[in-house]
């Protein structure tokens, strides 16, 4: 199993314009064998940044999801799942926030990459999923998701940062 991960808005626009840290914490996804999560509501607000700040179509969008459903680094949410993550979500979490961590949620991710300073306040997030099931996700800014040691929460398996990846 690999390590599930959500990039925010932010970091996601940020890597596709080839800006770092968010283009070498998006390079290590792919490179390290991890998954990202993408919701229906995720990919519209992707498509729409893209477009208004950075003047891409909605194609080159959708080129970057086909290379990485090519390579099976793709988790998509099912929507039912993602209005259940409604009720399991903490008060503290609020607005443009909430889609990113319903997806973290219902694809059962262990990180959220983001820059944004709310999100990044919480440092770790606790979904209740059932009685007696609690999934951890870490939010890190890209800077940090780059040189972290990467666990994932089901197996233990570590994914250490080596420079030589670089």
């Amino acid at each position: 199993m690999t390590v599930r991960i959500v990039f925010d808005t932010n970091v996601f626009v940020r890597a596709m314009a080839g800006v770092d840290p968010d283009l070498e914490a998006y390079k290590r996804m792919e490179r390290e064998c991890h998954s990202t999560a993408f919701s229906d509501s995720l990919i519209d607000e992707y498509c729409q940044v893209l477009g208004r700040e950075m003047g891409y179509s909605q194609l080159y969008f959708w080129h970057e999801y086909n290379k990485l459903l090519s390579i099976e680094k793709v988790v998509h949410a099912n929507p039912q799942r993602l209005k259940s993550m409604k009720a399991s979500i903490d008060l503290s979490v609020k607005g443009k926030d909430l889609k990113v961590v319903q997806c973290a949620g219902a694809c059962g991710c262990s990180y959220i990459v983001s820059g944004d300073h709310d999100l990044l306040e919480l440092r770790e997030i606790k979904l209740e999923l059932a009685p007696k099931s609690v999934l951890n996700i870490k939010v890190l800014h890209p800077k940090d998701f780059v040189h972290e040691e990467i666990k994932d929460s089901t197996t233990n398996r570590k994914f250490p940062f080596h420079a030589s990846h670089l």
